[in-house]
C-alpha cells in the first residue's frame, strides 16, 4: 500500500462537502470530462449529490481528491438498453496527479463493500478510455455489452459481481 493510499480516508458524501465537490469538477481536465461525464459538474448539480446521493468521496491533503457517483439500480436512460438489475450504478474519477496509486481501486472496494451488490458502470465507459478499462478488468469487471451514445461516441457496459 502506498503513503499517498495509507493517508487517503473514503466516506460518503454529506452537505459539508460542496464547496470541495465542485472544486475538484472544476479542477478536473477537459480530457476527465470527455470520458467522464455522468452528469453536469455545475454548483446546483454539486449540491443535489452532497446532499441527496450515497456517493463516496476520497478525501487527502485537505481536498477531495477522488469521487464515485452512486446511485442504487439501473438509471433511467439505460433500462431500455439493460432492462432491470439488481445493481448499483458507479460512475468512479480520481483527479490526475492522484491516478495509479490504488485510490480508484480501493474506492470501488469500499462501495462494493458499502452495498454488497452486483456494480454497474454509469453509462458504460468510452471505449478509448483505456486506462479506465485495464483498471476495471483488472478488478474483475466484465463486458455486458457494446453501443454508442447519442454523440457518436462508442462505449461499453461492464459489471463488477459482488463477492
Amino acid at each position: 500500500m502506498t503513503d499517498m493510499l495509507r493517508n487517503s480516508m473514503f466516506r460518503k458524501i454529506g452537505p459539508e462537502d460542496s464547496d470541495m465537490l465542485f472544486e475538484f469538477f472544476e479542477s478536473l481536465s477537459d480530457e476527465t470530462k470527455r470520458v467522464w461525464q455522468p452528469h453536469g459538474f455545475n454548483y446546483a448539480t454539486t449540491i443535489y449529490i452532497t446532499d441527496y446521493t450515497d456517493s463516496v468521496v476520497s478525501l487527502m491533503d485537505g481536498k477531495i481528491v477522488a469521487y464515485c457517483a452512486v446511485t442504487e439500480g439501473v438509471l433511467a436512460d439505460d433500462k431500455d438498453r439493460l432492462g432491470a438489475m439488481d445493481v448499483v450504478t458507479v460512475a468512479p474519477c480520481v483527479l490526475e496527479g492522484y491516478r495509479r496509486r490504488g485510490i480508484g481501486t480501493a474506492m470501488l472496494e469500499y462501495v462494493h463493500g458499502m452495498f454488497g451488490k452486483d456494480l454497474l458502470l454509469w453509462g458504460g465507459v468510452v471505449q478509448d478510455n483505456y486506462k479506465a478499462i485495464g483498471l476495471y478488468e483488472k478488478l474483475g469487471f466484465k463486458v455486458i455489452g457494446e453501443w454508442t451514445h447519442e454523440t457518436g461516441v462508442e462505449c461499453q457496459d461492464m459489471t463488477l459481481e459482488k463477492v
